[in-house]
C-alpha cells in the first residue's frame, strides 16, 4: 500500500493534515508514520492540496447555488444584478454557470442581493432555511 493511499483512507479532511501535526513539548513536532513516509516522498503537500481543492470547490458551488437561490427569491435577474453592481450581465451569467469570477464580482453580487459571502457560503439546505426566515421577516424588495 502507498503512502498516497494510506493518508486517504485514514482522512477526509484538511483538518486531518493539521491534527496529525501534534506538538508535544514546546518546539517539538511529532509525526505519525505514515506522514514521515509522505513527507519523503512528496505525496504530503499533494494530498493537502487535493483536499483544499475539493473544499473550495464545494464551498463555490454552494455560493453559486445560493446565489441563484437569492436571485429567485427576490425576484432578481442577472440584467437587475448588473445594473445594481456595474458587473457585466455576461459575467454574471457566466459565474451562475460555473464560470470563475473575480471574489469582487461575487462579493458585489452578495450586496445587490442584501447578503455577504458568508452567508452565501454554506450548504444549500441551510441557506434555504435561512432565505426562507429572512424573507418572511424584510421589508419589501424591488420584485415586490
Amino acid at each position: 500500500m502507498g503512502a498516497s493511499s494510506i493518508g486517504r483512507r485514514n482522512c477526509g479532511t484538511s483538518e486531518f493534515y493539521t491534527k496529525i501535526l501534534t506538538q508535544r513539548k514546546p518546539g517539538a513536532v511529532v509525526y505519525r508514520p505514515f506522514v514521515r513516509e509522505q513527507l519523503a516522498d512528496g505525496t504530503l503537500v499533494t494530498e493537502v492540496r487535493r483536499l483544499i481543492e475539493t473544499g473550495a470547490t464545494e464551498r463555490l458551488r454552494w455560493i453559486r447555488a445560493n446565489t441563484k437561490a437569492a436571485m429567485t427569491a427576490t425576484g432578481q435577474d442577472a440584467v437587475t444584478i448588473s445594473a445594481l453592481t456595474g458587473v457585466a450581465v455576461g459575467t454574471v451569467k457566466g459565474f451562475l454557470g460555473n464560470t470563475d469570477t473575480s471574489i469582487k464580482n461575487v462579493l458585489m453580487i452578495a450586496v445587490a442581493l442584501g447578503l455577504t459571502v458568508a452567508d452565501l457560503e454554506r450548504p444549500p439546505k441551510e441557506f434555504a432555511k435561512q432565505l426562507a426566515n429572512r424573507h418572511a421577516t424584510t421589508q419589501p424588495t424591488l420584485h415586490d
